[in-house]
């Protein structure tokens, strides 16, 4: 039996909120580091620190601003599948990921996302490469019968 779940239309909204704060958070930590020697020099000149901060503010602006219609469409298009072979997620411009019933983890964050993992992938390489995780955030339809669905699978 297949299952098909998407991401509610109307929420799409959250997630590109979300990451749009995640992504004004690194930017303001590279910004800092990057700022940080020019302020504790005090032979710099103050135009240098306005410089490379507006670098920064620049790129953050350009790098949303390109995001922004990606992420849309690919979560406009984000299906995650349940079958009797495993667990498969579909996703406009984003990599085709698949994981067997008999290697798939999943856990539930404090914030609703789930987290499906392939056992037999090393934490290291799920994180550096992408690969053997999928991230199925907590704006997916039927986030419930998806649970039950993943427990019921595992378990058997």
């Amino acid at each position: 039996m297949t299952q098909t779940f998407t991401i509610n239309e109307s929420l799409i909204g959250n997630i590109l909120k979300r990451l749009a704060i995640r992504l004004i958070k690194i930017y303001t930590l590279v910004l800092i580091i990057i700022t940080l020697p020019d302020i504790i020099n005090p032979n710099k000149p103050f135009r240098t620190i306005g410089l490379s901060a507006g670098v920064v503010v620049a790129m953050m602006g350009f790098t949303m601003l390109l995001g922004y219609k990606k992420t849309r469409k690919m979560y406009s298009g984000y299906q995650i599948t349940l079958d009797d072979k495993g667990i498969e997620l579909k996703a406009p411009m984003a990599a085709y990921k698949r994981i067997d019933w008999s290697e798939l983890a999943y856990v539930e964050k404090e914030s609703g996302d789930i987290k499906a993992y392939d056992n037999t992938v090393s934490a290291l390489s799920r994180w550096w490469t992408g690969t053997g995780v999928i991230f199925i955030p907590r704006e997916i339809n039927n986030k419930d019968q998806l649970l039950l669905s993943l427990v019921n699978h595992i378990n058997n």
